[in-house]
């Protein structure tokens, strides 16, 4: 039998690294956030991040959180989510990533009923969304 909390656990561990391994950051597990809630990893500028790892999509449900979460913190909400077999797929909202693409790139949008312009992302993706976001010059660079 598997462990829900431990699978959670080591998913949250696995995007750490991932974060910290594509960015050159040093983010960790946020060990509070099922006592205090927020982000499920500390140490990422400018993004709200939940991470889920289910057996089914959930859309709807997990953006609702990760949107709250966001809100309260004033960051961009980004969900990401990992399916059995399946690499992690990062939703974000369309608005947010469009101007990181060029004109002609399509985005699989996401499906869910509860919510309109959400968009579903690679990996690959994301790391240009962030640095975007973080890039010299930009608004948004972390110096």
């Amino acid at each position: 039998m598997v462990n829900i909390r431990q699978k959670g656990q080591n998913f949250e561990r696995k995007m750490a690294k991932k974060f910290n391994s594509s960015f050159g950051l040093t983010v960790e597990r946020n060990l509070q956030q099922s006592i205090n809630g927020g982000d499920d990893l500390l140490g990422v500028p400018f993004f709200s991040v939940e991470l889920k790892k289910h057996n089914t999509k959930s859309i709807g449900t997990w953006w609702r959180q990760c949107a709250a979460s966001a809100k309260a913190q004033n960051k961009m909400p980004v969900l990401i989510y990992e399916l059995p077999r399946k690499q992690p797929t990062v939703v974000m909202n369309k608005a947010d990533v469009i101007d990181c693409f060029p004109s002609c790139t399509t985005f699989n949008e996401a499906s869910n009923r509860l919510f309109v312009g959400l968009v579903e992302l690679t990996w690959e993706q994301f790391c240009r969304v962030y640095n975007y976001y973080v890039a010299p010059g930009t608004q948004y660079h972390v110096n």
